[in-house]
This record gives structure tokens, sequence and C-alpha cells, in this order.
């Protein structure tokens, strides 16, 4: 007697695509005058260049920047760089601008800047704030 084996098929298992990594730099208006710019993950010697592109790209048109390092994991020293082409873009373009720095940042900045010339909020509502009040004084 000849018993007939039936294939079970083999099932491959679809491993689902691994989600993209978020964009490290993004950008939003917050108002006509005033763009935020939010950096996330790391910046380092390889990315430091993308993020100071970015806050380039995204400044134009605009009088006022709040930059968002809140929420960075690493901040090297190519950072600090960026922080400081930001600061001599800004006072030569009449842009007023804020920076969010979180602890990453803050860590590098009381070695670099230890006299806080780099201006600084500790949050994006108080960065606002800070932009509206010194747009205030230039007007008045």
């Amino acid at each position: 007697m000849l018993v007939a084996n039936t294939a079970v098929p083999f099932a491959i298992p679809r491993t689902a695509p691994a989600p993209a990594a978020p964009e490290p730099v993004r950008a939003r208006e917050l108002s006509a005058t005033t763009v935020l710019v939010a950096a996330f993950g790391e910046i380092d010697a390889a990315s430091a260049g993308r993020l100071s592109e970015s806050v380039e790209h995204h400044l134009t048109g605009y009088q006022q920047l709040v930059l968002d390092l809140s929420r960075l994991e690493f901040f090297g020293t190519a950072g600090y760089s960026v922080l400081h082409r930001v600061h001599s873009r800004c006072a030569r373009a009449g842009v007023d601008w804020v920076l969010v720095p979180g602890p990453e940042v803050q860590r590098l900045t009381r070695v670099c800047d230890p006299d806080g010339l780099l201006p600084t909020a500790p949050n994006i509502v108080s960065a606002v704030a800070a932009l509206a009040r010194s747009h205030t004084r230039r007007v008045c």
C-alpha cells in the first residue's frame, strides 16, 4: 500500500521592516517671524555639519530662531562649533535666537561657554517669551 505524503507548506516568517530612524533635525514655524529647529539623537563630528546646514536652511526668511537641543543623547565638541556659527550668523543677520539646551549640551557649554554668552532658556516656552521680550525692546 502506498501512502501519499502531503507536504506541509514551509512557512518563512516575515520580519517587519525596521522602523525608519527619525529625522535628526526637524523644523517648525512658530509664527511668521519665528522658527523652531530641533535636533534629536547625537551631534558629533559626523552629524554636526548636517545640523549647521539645517539651521542655515530653515533660518532663511525668519527674524527669530529657537534651537531646541534638549533631547540630544550626545553632544560633542563639533556641536559647540555649530552653536558658535549659529551665534555669529544670527548676529550678522540681525536674527534673535535662543538655545534650549538639554543635559548633554549643558555639560559642554559649562566648559566652552563659562561666561554664558550663548542665549539660553530652560524650555521652548521660556525661549519664545525671551524672544518676544527682546523684540519688544528693539521695537520701542
